[in-house]
């Protein structure tokens, strides 16, 4: 199933899908409606001459077409896809104008589970599972940097996954709200992002750089192999209270058995100065490869001077994943926060604002 951004409630004119058995420009045929997503409806379709034997096509939402920022976001999505050279990155196959005007593009279908879903069913992966799904998240990421374009959305929801437990393959998924070059994807005076996953600088309305993709991805591995993101209290407002204002539980502290090693280079890539993370994703990709190549090597060293873990570290992956069972988690979706909304919410902000600076001196 194709995973989408956040649904939302469009009008009742434009709910039901209209293009099953219809043939798009370009020779696509619609076979069947998979999803209502936050701009606009996603279909299977086919090409009559050819060509993948799947695809998916997004198209933009009758009542939007109008919309010159979303139309905007709608066709500067398909340019992103088109623009990344990376097989964790969907490919796009095609884009153009309906017969009612409304915008399409038709992008690989990609049948998997959302990494929120794996995390649903499996809190705690094995180390080699989690490393290997961080170290393709990189990989996308890096090509997705290198032309330019940085995801700023990035979490457990918008990275599929296909295959195994033990061969997983990752496609990043979502590229809606993106920052491309200096032009960003949302209007001046928000935040877009999700809490969980976004660094300090992003929530605070910060110049947006690349190294935000970097603490995702961190806050990511962080999610795999403790069970939980570092900051998440349930409620977007609270977890911005405690990303601005704490620092988060040592991932040995929720996940004992893990490799110092490992645990390095999480803190580091989930630093709140970003000075201190990982300069480049692909530097952070240079960690993890390191560390994938390593796990036995990892977990030896982990067990010295430590018969109580001995036995622990030397189980089956599988018994692994028990190590720590969270509480079944909750979706976490992207919010966007708008400079003007209510003036109590301001001024916690501005509370946490200067107790933030305070501590980062």
């Amino acid at each position: 199933m194709l995973a989408l951004s956040a649904a939302i409630d469009a009008s009742e004119s434009d709910t039901s899908p209209d293009l099953v058995g219809s043939i798009l420009p370009g020779g696509w045929q619609v076979v069947r409606h998979i999803a209502l997503g936050s701009m606009g409806h996603v279909y299977e379709a086919r090409h009559l001459d050819g060509g993948p034997a799947r695809a998916a096509v997004k198209v933009l939402h009758t009542d939007l077409v109008h919309n010159q920022e979303v139309a905007f976001r709608f066709r500067r999505e398909a340019e992103i896809l088109d623009a990344i050279e990376s097989p964790h990155v969907p490919r796009l196959f095609d884009r153009g104008r309906d017969a009612r005007g409304r915008s399409f593009f038709v992008i690989e279908l990609i049948s998997g589970q959302e990494l929120f879903q794996l995390l649903n069913t499996h809190p705690v992966l094995p180390l080699s599972t989690a490393l290997e799904i961080t170290r393709q998240i990189c990989q996308a990421i890096g090509a997705a940097h290198r032309a330019g374009i940085i995801h700023r959305d990035l979490k457990p929801e918008n990275v599929m996954i296909l295959g195994t437990l033990e061969a997983p393959e990752v496609k990043i998924l979502d590229f809606s709200v993106s920052k491309v070059d200096d032009i960003s994807l949302t209007q001046a005076g928000t935040v877009l992002g999700t809490p969980s996953y976004m660094p300090p600088e992003q929530a605070l309305g910060q110049p947006i750089t690349p190294n935000v993709d970097v603490y995702a991805v961190g806050a990511m591995l962080y999610d795999m192999l403790c069970g939980r993101a570092p900051f998440d209290e349930g409620e977007p407002g609270r977890t911005l209270g405690a990303l601005l204002t704490q620092e988060a539980p040592a991932p040995r502290s929720l996940a004992p058995d893990l490799p110092e090693a490992v645990e390095a280079v999480i803190l580091r890539a989930i630093a709140k100065d970003p000075s201190r993370r990982y300069p480049t994703i692909e530097a952070l990709q240079g960690e993890i490869g390191l560390l994938a190549g390593n796990v036995s090597g990892l977990r030896r060293r982990a067990s010295v001077g430590d018969g109580a873990q001995a036995d622990a570290l030397e189980r089956d992956e599988d018994d692994e994943r028990q190590t720590h069972v969270p509480a079944p988690r909750a979706a976490r979706r992207g919010v966007v926060w708008a400079a003007g909304v209510a003036a109590g919410l301001a001024a916690a902000v501005a509370i946490v604002l200067v107790v933030w600076l305070m501590l980062a001196r």
